[in-house]
């Protein structure tokens, strides 16, 4: 948890990690919307999913010996139900406003906008970057079985998207996902960042990185959820 300067009241900001697990670069995210003014939760959902209700991303692989394993394994149900118990959390704990937003990265961008489609009325925003959205045939396999319906009717909330250009499964996936949120009159604010690649939030913030385009997609969506939290949690 990262907390903002100051001993104000403050609302609270999740940041949903990638399919991988909570990494430093997630923690890092978060450290910059901090940096913001609020209170920053890096939920870990990998936590619990050992076979005896243990472990957590420091600890547990699936049975490919990636993290990743674990958390695609869990049905889209569990994931929200999860979410809703961090929201629940965020929003009682001394010094909240009460007041949560969303920040989803990669598979983390997924589950916050399927979280919204939950119809849930507990948070102000969702921001997803470069995962896929509705409608259910745009899904991948692992998040579709089972699944008939992607009830976008339900979410009451604005969804803000952030896409690497060159992502290319997740930007193939964007026209069907604006026809959708379109044809169900829900805000949905797409921005394509240009030359910029999938995961450009951890990406740009490696010096390693070879492609510029990156690092100016990180600064200007850093830019950019300053400017769209402060409007949610204004309204």
């Amino acid at each position: 948890m990262d907390y903002p300067v100051g001993r104000k009241n403050a609302p609270v900001v999740l940041v949903l990690h990638e399919v991988f697990k909570l990494t430093d670069s997630t923690r890092n995210t978060a450290d910059q919307i901090a940096a913001m003014g609020y209170r920053a939760i890096t939920p870990d959902m990998i936590s619990g999913l050992g076979p005896q209700g243990d472990g957590d991303s420091r600890t547990l692989t699936g049975s490919g010996g990636q993290a990743s394993d674990l958390v695609t394994a869990v049905p889209d149900n569990e994931v929200s139900a999860r979410i809703g118990a961090w929201v629940k959390y965020a929003q009682h704990l001394p010094r909240s406003t009460g007041q949560t937003d969303i920040v989803g990265l990669s598979w983390g961008g997924g589950a916050a906008f399927r979280y919204a489609a939950t119809g849930t009325r507990t948070v102000d925003s969702v921001f997803a970057f470069y995962d896929i959205g509705p409608p259910a045939v745009t899904q991948g396999c692992h998040r579709t079985e089972g699944l008939t319906d992607y009830p976008v009717d339900r979410i009451t909330v604005p969804v803000h998207g952030f896409y690497g250009e060159t992502d290319t499964r997740v930007i193939t996936s964007l026209p069907a996902t604006t026809g959708a949120m379109s044809a169900a009159d829900k805000y949905y604010e797409p921005v394509v960042y240009a030359g910029a690649d999938h995961a450009f939030m951890r990406l740009g913030a490696n010096p390693a990185d070879t492609n510029p385009a990156n690092a100016a997609a990180e600064q200007a969506s850093l830019k950019r959820l300053k400017k769209q939290i402060r409007q949610s949690f204004a309204r």
